[in-house]
């Protein structure tokens, strides 16, 4: 059987196709994968508002309310670890002062600005018979808690862990973060679940009112 020729013209516009696209495509990928400069600056400018949003983040705190506990002896258990200096710190170590625990863990977003706030409120109280014992519940060991602590720039000098687990035996759950009030004698006198802001002076107030509850004021 006789082959068919293929027409010079077909040919031809083979040869002009292969032209084209190897001549053009590549420039047309090129340009499509192109980032121009305008988009550049629009990544860049998205990229600092959340970076600005995750480090100016700030719970939405509420008016801090203390709840009554009835196990109020429980506290006596307290026992948790100084572990900057590796020792332990029975809670009766606080004896004859008010004694605000606030509880945190690593990953809590709310314990940032709580923890930061923390030594504002410290040094307004410096010459009161109150403690602040930042004591967090991490259980997977000191190097988790540091790290969260040095990665959000918190000083926490010392850092108090709570290592048997008797704070976290007494809460059996519970949101965090959370601060417990005890007052001279070891008593409970309430529980707050909720961020608290020590920065606002409102709060000053309630620590007031619980140092002239308890007499100590």
């Amino acid at each position: 059987m006789a082959s068919k020729k293929i027409s010079p013209i077909i040919i031809v516009a083979i040869l002009v196709l292969a032209f084209v696209v190897g001549t053009y495509l590549p420039k047309l990928l090129k340009n499509n994968n192109k980032v121009t400069v305008e988009q550049i600056s629009t990544i860049q400018a998205n990229n600092k508002v959340v970076k600005k949003t995750e480090t100016e983040y700030k719970p939405s705190f509420k008016e801090l309310q203390i709840q009554q506990t009835k196990n109020t002896k429980y506290s006596n258990s307290f026992v948790f670890g100084d572990m900057d200096n590796s020792k332990e710190i029975p809670l009766s170590d606080f004896k004859g002062k008010l004694v605000v625990l606030s509880l945190w863990m690593s990953g809590c977003r709310d314990c940032i600005y709580e923890l930061k706030t923390i030594e504002q409120v410290k040094k307004t109280f410096i010459d009161k018979p109150v403690e602040f014992i930042p004591v967090t519940l991490d259980f997977r060991g000191a190097t988790r808690a540091y790290s969260f602590l040095s990665k959000n720039n918190i000083n926490l000098s010392p850092l108090y862990m709570d290592i048997r687990g008797t704070i976290r035996k007494y809460r059996r759950g519970g949101s965090i973060p959370e601060t417990i009030f005890i007052g001279p004698n070891g008593d409970i006198l309430g529980i707050a679940s909720q961020p608290v802001d020590w920065a606002n002076p409102k709060n000053y107030k309630l620590i007031e009112n619980l140092l002239a509850k308890t007499g100590l004021l």
